[in-house]
């Protein structure tokens, strides 16, 4: 049984200050994913968590619990793995006051 691959690349060069999500992204037809982000740029902000969200609808939305930590120096990269989600995906998070990221989101899905 083969599967098929692709990337969908979510965010390819955007600043995040406060709260900050991604575009609502349809993978209904995809089993598992990974969630890569890679920071661009940074003002040296540490351990800022981000997490998975699902929806069924891409308008309701509920942390999936997969959560992880935002890179904070450029050219780093974090990820999060899912599977068995909702027809919908995103990834949420607040940064602190004063800090910034400029980051790119990808997402590479097995179908």
């Amino acid at each position: 049984m083969s599967c098929e691959t692709r990337t969908i690349i979510a965010v390819a060069d955007e600043t995040w200050t406060g709260p900050f999500a991604t575009p609502a992204l349809a993978v209904g037809d995809v089993t598992e994913l990974i969630v890569f982000v890679t920071a661009l740029d940074a003002n040296g902000q540490v351990a800022v968590p981000a997490r998975v969200q699902i929806s069924p609808d891409g308008e309701h939305w509920v942390d999936d619990g997969a959560s992880f930590t935002l890179p904070y120096r450029p050219g780093e990269v974090t990820f999060a793995r899912a599977r068995h989600f909702g027809a919908w995906l995103r990834v949420v998070g607040v940064l602190p006051e004063a800090a910034m990221i400029r980051v790119s989101v990808t997402i590479a899905c097995k179908a």
